[in-house]
This record gives C-alpha cells, sequence and structure tokens, in this order.
C-alpha cells in the first residue's frame, strides 16, 4: 500500500523519525505549578487559583478546597458538569497546562524566544509555552558546563548544557521539541548535550537540529565533527558529546591538538574499542584445509583463520600468515602478518586513521598469543 502526503508532512516526518530515541515525556506542568506555591506562597497562588477559575474558565470558587489537593480540583473539572462552560480553546488542551501558563504570566512574565515564550526558574530551568494555545509544551533543565571538560577547545561565555529535556505528553511529534532547542539558541551561544548522552536523547542532535543550525560533535580525541543530517556515525561512544550553535565562528580550536594526546591515552582508547568490536568469547580458529600434490588433505600450519560462528567460512575476523607461507621474499619479510576483515578495517580506519596497527599488534598477541609483525590487508 502506498501514501501520498504533501512536502510539508514529509518534513515532519522526517524530524519525528527516530534514529536512536526521542525526547523524554512527561507533564512538566505539574512540577512548575508546585515550585510556584513554594516560591509565591500558598495564599497568593489560591487567590490567583481563584481568579484563573472565575475569569478563565467562568466557574466561580466558592469553597476553601485544602492545599494538597487545587491541582486535583482544577484538573477534575473537565470530568464534571462544568466542561460545557468552557470555551471552544479550552476544550482542546489540559486545564492544568492553561492554568501553569496563567499562573506564570501573572507571577513571573515570560521571555519572547523564537516562536515560543519562556520562563526561566532560579535553578536554570527553562519552562517552555505556546502564546498562541497558552499552555506549557515542555521544560529543559540547563547547566553550566565544567571548565576543562573539552580542555582543547575554547568556547564561549554563553554556553550552556542540557542536563533534562522533556516534552510534555501529547506533543511529541508535533516539532514542539525542535522549536524549544532553537529558541534557547536564541538565547545562548552554544547550546551542549549532556555530556552522558544516551540512545534516547539522540534523535534531536543527530537527525533535526542539524537541518537548522550548526551542530558538532566532540570526539575522543577533542575534534569537532560536523554533523549533517546524511551523517551517518556508527559507533556514538567516539563522541563525547553534541553541540548546537547559530554562530559557529565563535567557537576555537587550539593548534596541535594531535600532540596534546599522549601516546599511553591514545592506546587505551583504541584497545578499549577493540574490545567493543571484537566479542573474544565468541571468536574461533582453525588451521584451513589444503591439498598437497598427491590430493591428500592437510592443515596448513601457517595459515590460522580466527571467525564468528561454526563454520570458518561464516564470518573471518582476523586471517594470519605465519613467516615462510609467502614465497615471495618482500612478504615473507613482513610476516608474521595480520589481515583484518574489510568490515573492521574500515571503522577503524575512520575513527583512527592508521594509528591503530601498534594497539592491534600488542592487542591480539595479549588475548591470542601470535606475534604480529605487519597490520596488512590481503
Amino acid at each position: 500500500m502506498k501514501y501520498i502526503i504533501t512536502e510539508s508532512q514529509l518534513q515532519r516526518l522526517n524530524e519525528i523519525t527516530v534514529l536512536n530515541g526521542s525526547m523524554g515525556v512527561g507533564n512538566s506542568y505539574e512540577n512548575l505549578i508546585s515550585d510556584i506555591f513554594q516560591d509565591k506562597g500558598k495564599e497568593k497562588v489560591k487567590k490567583l487559583i481563584g481568579k484563573y477559575l472565575k475569569e478563565v474558565l467562568g466557574y466561580e470558587f466558592k469553597y476553601d478546597i485544602a492545599d494538597y489537593n487545587l491541582k486535583d480540583y482544577v484538573t477534575d473539572l473537565k470530568t464534571r458538569d462544568y466542561y460545557s462552560i468552557y470555551s471552544k480553546t479550552l476544550k482542546s488542551k489540559d486545564t492544568l497546562s492553561n492554568l501553569a501558563y496563567f499562573l506564570v504570566k501573572s507571577l513571573y512574565g515570560f521571555k519572547k524566544l523564537g516562536n515560543l515564550e519562556v520562563y526561566k526558574t532560579k535553578l536554570n530551568e527553562f519552562y517552555f509555552f505556546d502564546p498562541l494555545n497558552e499552555i506549557c509544551v515542555g521544560v529543559i533543565d540547563l547547566k553550566k558546563p565544567t571548565t576543562n571538560e573539552y580542555g582543547n577547545i575554547t568556547f564561549p561565555r554563553k554556553t550552556l548544557q542540557v542536563s533534562l529535556a522533556r516534552v510534555d505528553e501529547g506533543l511529541l511529534g508535533t516539532g514542539v521539541g525542535k522549536e524549544m532547542y532553537l529558541a534557547l539558541l536564541d538565547g545562548v551561544d552554544v547550546l551542549f548535550s549532556d555530556s552522558a548522552l544516551y540512545e534516547t536523547s539522540l534523535n534531536i542532535w543527530v537527525n533535526v537540529l542539524p537541518k537548522y543550525v550548526f551542530v558538532g560533535g566532540i570526539t575522543i580525541f577533542d575534534k569537532i565533527v560536523k554533523i549533517t543530517p546524511e551523517t551517518k556515525i556508527k559507533n556514538h561512544n567516539i563522541i563525547r558529546a553534541y553541540f548546537a550553535t547559530k554562530n559557529p565562528e565563535l567557537i576555537k580550536t587550539k593548534k596541535n591538538i594531535k600532540e596534546s594526546i599522549n601516546e599511553s591515552r591514545l592506546e587505551n582508547i583504541i584497545t578499549d574499542y577493540f574490545d567493543t568490536i571484537f566479542n573474544l568469547a565468541e571468536i574461533n580458529w582453525t588451521h584451513p584445509l589444503v591439498m598437497n600434490d598427491d590430493d591428500e588433505e592437510y592443515e596448513d600450519t601457517f595459515r590460522t583463520l580466527f571467525y564468528y560462528g561454526s563454520e570458518f567460512d561464516d564470518d573471518v575476523v582476523f586471517r594470519y600468515y605465519d613467516k615462510g607461507y609467502f614465497t615471495n621474499e618482500e612478504m615473507d619479510e613482513k610476516s608474521p602478518l595480520l589481515s583484518v576483515d574489510s568490515e573492521y578495517e574500515l571503522k577503524l580506519n575512520g575513527y583512527f586513521g592508521d594509528m591503530w596497527h601498534e594497539p592491534l599488534k600488542k592487542w591480539f598477541e595479549q588475548n591470542f598469543g601470535m606475534y604480529v609483525k605487519t597490520i596488512d590487508y590481503l
């Protein structure tokens, strides 16, 4: 079955396609209303809620309802007979979310950022509101990045880091998350992802934001990799954090970054990656069988194949050629020679260039007890 959709619908689908997860979902306005009670005092907030019930919902608030029950009372109005007095616009949205909008507007006011209105708390929580529908749409908590976390890259003063991002229930997939991040980028120079980024929040950084602003990834080598919708990163462990900015020229990179990584640290990083892509517990080995001039089968002990599965030709990982296998003098001089399957070689070259060769020689000998002189592709 085929479906015909418009270009704008295709754009929306592209934005909400989950590459490796999505933003968190929840009702941020409930926490916000509780915080307002604590910040402004119960009596002041109760009076405003009474005003909201009367002026916005058209219902006279006559009862002294307990403080802890006020939010439930407002929420429950939708299920009571008073539903009929709602305006048409209120029938389509969450009453408690609209109450949060009313309280913030009355007590604090908003700052206009992008297409949304924003209220920032003392704890660097940014609550976002839709000014057209007058509802709370989500929250992003921010913090200052640690001063030495990205030591080889200099960022401007107005740089903040995401520690929590949540879109309110029912709004995921509507483009609100994108609007929240773009709104923040109107108020800061650089916005960082959490340094411990989990799969559930990758989508906004690698699939959505790159369509609108500059998005970069900081690698474990303190290099900046530009992220575009076409960028394919097979192993996100190579990226320490993502950042977004409307002014990439503000970010300065120190020279001689390679020299700042000592040999020991580099080798540890590469060796850890070997342990990630090669499952030692599942690798088997064999000497391939060959025929001699008398059509007799024997094991070629000069060659060793390392593979996954029950048969050596299922999924070969390494091919080891011992000294004496090659008749060519130049090749024999390189032996013992280890050839890595192209699938893994391409990954390693993509991340480390040829810097993985020496660490692999040590790693291979430590795990298989076989000395390697040369790494080459055969």
